[in-house]
């Protein structure tokens, strides 16, 4: 079992976390090396609060990745004073992927705790579980999981993510240049 796959095995978000959204990001640096974990547990922020956790939106690092969420959330504050309402926040998400696409290719995933949205310049996929959930094989491992053990019949949940990672769940690809938004674990 992948590291990330041993974290992930142990973790149950809706169960501990006020929250309703949180991004789990597992990059690899290299096609030889073990994924890094990194949680983003944001929860409700104010773009007030936001403007403070990103020093005046300057990026941390040194990647143009950082750069464009920078002059999102930039970019975001000058167009809304507070948390604006959904469909005002794609509108606005919407217009801003339309310009960055003209710089190459940047998809990204950004969320206020009631909302996830998820823009593909490329490749992205999703795929939506709920009651009555089922086993789901992984694709690169000898791994299943019984999701029905780990989730209440209430529950809802999206996974978004580069490539499928299951071989026997209904995987939707995004069209390139699309932004989606979801909600309580379903595309809106």
């Amino acid at each position: 079992m992948t590291k990330a796959c041993g974290i992930l095995s142990t973790f149950s978000p809706l169960a501990t976390r006020p929250w309703r959204n949180s991004c789990a990001i597992t990059p690899y640096a290299a096609a030889t090396s073990l994924p890094t974990f990194e949680r983003q547990p944001w929860g409700q922020l104010h773009w007030k609060t936001a403007i403070k956790l990103h020093a005046g939106f300057q990026p941390v690092g040194s990647t143009d990745s950082e750069l464009a969420f920078c002059w999102i959330m930039q970019e975001l504050a000058k167009s809304h004073a507070g948390l604006p309402q959904l469909d005002e926040m794609t509108r606005t998400l919407r217009e801003l992927a339309a310009q960055l696409a003209g710089h190459g290719t940047f998809n990204f995933l950004m969320g206020n705790g009631l909302a996830l949205w998820a823009h593909a310049s490329t490749h992205l996929h999703y795929v939506e579980r709920s009651h009555p959930f089922a086993h789901a094989q992984l694709r690169d491992e000898e791994l299943s999981i019984n999701f029905a053990q780990h989730n209440q019949p209430g529950d809802k949940i999206a996974v978004v993510v580069t490539a499928p990672l299951t071989t026997n769940e209904d995987w939707q690809a995004f069209a390139p240049h699309t932004l989606k938004v979801f909600v309580d674990g379903q595309a809106v």
